[in-house]
């Protein structure tokens, strides 16, 4: 889904789940969770829209009017620390103000 597609979706008043996905370390995208299935959000050229780090993700989603998220990492090797890993986690995300 591109993010022109997402801003349509959410003008139209659907708000479904979003996620803030960290892949890497230092790589952040947004994906939203319908049912069972995982949809990217994209830039306009069809390309993976990637943020620096998770509170540019959050503004982002501040500026499409979202105030509700999930910070999700999947896993990840970290040679950065050390070769400290992440197995995964999900924290509920709420925004009361412009991250």
């Amino acid at each position: 889904m591109t993010l022109a597609e997402l801003k349509a979706v959410l003008a139209n008043g659907f708000r479904p789940p979003v996620e803030v996905v960290g892949i890497e370390t230092l790589i952040y995208r947004l994906r939203l969770r319908l049912g069972q299935k995982l949809v990217w959000i994209e830039d306009e050229t069809g390309a993976s829209l990637v943020f620096p780090s998770s509170t540019a993700a959050c503004r982002a989603l501040w500026d499409l009017g979202l105030r509700k998220a999930t910070l999700v990492t999947d896993g990840y090797w970290d040679a950065e620390v050390g070769g400290g890993s992440d197995p995964g986690l999900r924290h509920s995300l709420s925004f009361t103000e412009r991250p």
